[in-house]
């Protein structure tokens, strides 16, 4: 990928998590898991941060059923372009678990 692509994701990202900002604090994932492209996209394949980046080593199975359904939405709403990221298949199921039966 060359350098303008990667500067465009950036751009792009800094928009969205401006125009974002409430929605993501309402899911309780920390603020470094979105300060860059590159921390979300890691954050949504693993659902955590490495160390280096997040020491508080958040992770989704610290969110509240509130939290996990707020982020499932904000995902689905978004979408992916035809591919989900895999956090989102941990949050529905999560969600499914949760749900009396």
């Amino acid at each position: 990928m060359r350098f303008d692509q990667f500067a465009d994701q950036r751009r792009k990202m800094r928009r969205w998590t401006t125009l974002r900002r409430e929605q993501l604090l309402a899911t309780g994932v920390p603020m470094v898991a979105w300060s860059s492209f590159e921390h979300w996209h890691y954050f949504l394949d693993h659902g955590e941060l490495p160390y280096e980046i997040d020491p508080s080593r958040f992770s989704i199975d610290q969110m509240t059923t509130q939290q996990t359904a707020a982020l499932r939405d904000l995902l689905e709403e978004e979408g992916a372009g035809g591919s989900e990221p895999l956090v989102l298949a941990m949050l529905r199921a999560r969600l499914a678990d949760a749900r009396p039966n």
